[in-house]
């Protein structure tokens, strides 16, 4: 797979603990996220902890908001997602993220920033297959 740059986004309340990451470790934040998805990736597809962590969502979230942010319809959405090895599934009401190929839950839409009718209202239709739609 080819390399993307990413622009991170982050919190207030996160600038300074990864400030703080990338001086003590001597590396850079993408790097640190890189690893921590590799991780969690090796150990949840492997059967590790079933409940996801905050700081795995809030790595999840900086690598994906631009893919979020620029997809134009559903089936791009699922192009992006899928380059990552990530894909949404329809859930209740809305929808959750799902790692591949393990299909391990990794949150709900929303924690990611965005909501499923948001979604759905930017790409004038609802995700295909979806029970509510």
């Amino acid at each position: 797979m080819k390399p993307d740059y990413r622009p991170w986004k982050l919190s207030p309340d996160l600038l300074s603990p990864a400030a703080h990451a990338e001086e003590s470790q001597n590396v850079l934040l993408g790097h640190l996220i890189r690893d921590l998805l590799r991780r969690e990736a090796r150990r949840s597809c492997a059967g590790g902890a079933a409940a996801t962590s905050t700081r795995l969502v809030t790595a999840v979230e900086a690598l994906l908001s631009r893919d979020l942010s620029l997809a134009t319809d559903w089936g791009d959405l699922a192009c992006r997602l899928a380059a990552e090895g990530y894909e949404l599934r329809a859930e209740g009401a809305g929808a959750a993220l799902y790692r591949q190929p393990c299909g391990r839950r990794i949150c709900d839409l929303s924690a990611l920033g965005v909501a499923y009718q948001t979604l759905a209202r930017r790409f004038g239709a609802p995700m295909p297959g979806h029970p509510a739609g």
